[in-house]
């Protein structure tokens, strides 16, 4: 996500805050970033520092949310039933204020030698209604960044499969 994508991201976070839906006048906003390695974001030529979080959070700390905590709690290779499952212990448990939630690509792969995703499209979308419900049940705000994985017209990936 480029620069511009994250200041979209701020911009929703400050409109949350006064629109109510999450409670944002208590210092310090807290963030989780909740998904799979595009989440996570570290990987060769990536470091901490330059992952979605961190930009998030060094964003909201320039702008109205000088004492924002962004945690990063991605996971490569996750698909939103797995963090479904540790949706308790891994975010819930931190209290965020608001959640992003980032999967898809692992759960819309289709393995070589097979011809269907890994994940249904009904499952997945089962899943994200799940991790969305629960997290609004926990007076937790979702933002839901998943990208269009399971579309009709998606093309192949970067190496030309599915």
């Amino acid at each position: 996500m480029d620069r511009t994508g994250i200041s979209l991201v701020v911009s929703w976070i400050a409109l949350i805050g006064l629109f109510g839906g999450a409670s944002l006048a208590a210092e310090p906003l807290r963030i989780v970033t909740l998904g799979d390695s595009i989440t996570k974001g570290v990987r060769p030529g990536v470091t901490d520092e330059q992952t979605f979080a961190a930009e998030l959070q060094r964003q909201l700390r320039a702008g109205q949310f000088p004492e924002a905590e962004v945690i990063n709690v991605g996971i490569g290779g996750e698909m939103a039933g797995q963090g479904l499952k540790r949706l308790e212990n891994d975010v819930v448990a931190k209290k965020p204020s608001i959640v992003t939630i980032m999967y898809g690509h692992n759960d819309s792969y289709v393995d070589a030698g097979q011809t269907a995703a890994r994940v249904s499209i009904p499952r997945f979308r089962g899943d994200l209604s799940q991790l969305v419900q629960r997290l609004r049940e926990a007076n937790i705000v979702p933002i839901l960044m998943t990208p269009p994985a399971y579309a009709e017209k998606s093309g192949p990936n970067g190496i030309g499969e599915h």
